[in-house]
């Protein structure tokens, strides 16, 4: 088994670890709406979300639930 020989500075394990962070999403306009939202996401805006398919492009509603 492998054993360090040496202690890893704090300086030398933070420089190797610069890249490990997360990235932002990438935004896209909605289809609908023009909001900017996640992609694959619903519009919170609109509900609108696209799916294409054999019959081409076509919209999907989200129901909405009532809050009681």
């Amino acid at each position: 088994m492998a054993v360090p020989k040496f202690k890893i500075s704090k300086s030398k394990k933070r420089k190797r670890r610069t890249h490990d962070k997360i990235s932002t999403p990438d935004l896209v306009p909605c289809g609908n709406c023009g909001l900017s939202i996640p992609m694959h996401r619903i519009c919170p805006n609109c509900g609108h979300y696209r799916v294409r398919g054999k019959t081409g492009p076509r919209t999907r509603q989200v129901i909405e639930q009532d809050e009681s």
